[in-house]
């Protein structure tokens, strides 16, 4: 199976709802967003464009073509993949640990830091 075919199968799994606490996650830390319903997304997919990594608590998220940005602040980051991205990091340990973590054999990133 190649990369592009777990893509896809994740593509075809992201049409089906998620329980809330299993879903797919993009908001800041602490400030938790669509609480209120019972599924979402099971996963979500994010094309071209930049975002930054710093404050966020991302979950079951592919990144395509999209230029990451990470400083080395608080971040939660579980079950994401990237393809064909362009990674803006700081020179620090906590942006040399997430490098090498998206660097790892493994075909998604969990990362985690709680302090800035």
């Amino acid at each position: 199976m190649t990369f592009r075919d777990v893509l896809d199968l994740r593509c075809q799994m992201c049409l089906i709802p998620a329980p809330l606490e299993e879903s797919a996650r993009l908001e800041r830390i602490g400030v938790p967003l669509n609480m209120t319903v019972a599924n979402a997304p099971a996963c979500l997919f994010l094309t071209g464009g930049a975002t930054k990594l710093d404050g966020m608590n991302v979950r079951h998220v592919t990144f395509e073509g999209v230029e990451i940005h990470y400083d080395g602040g608080a971040t939660i980051l579980n079950d994401l993949s990237f393809v064909d991205c362009k990674f803006v990091f700081e020179n620090n340990g906590n942006a040399r640990r997430l490098a090498f973590s998206i660097l790892s054999p493994s075909q998604t990133v969990k990362f985690e830091v709680l302090h800035e």
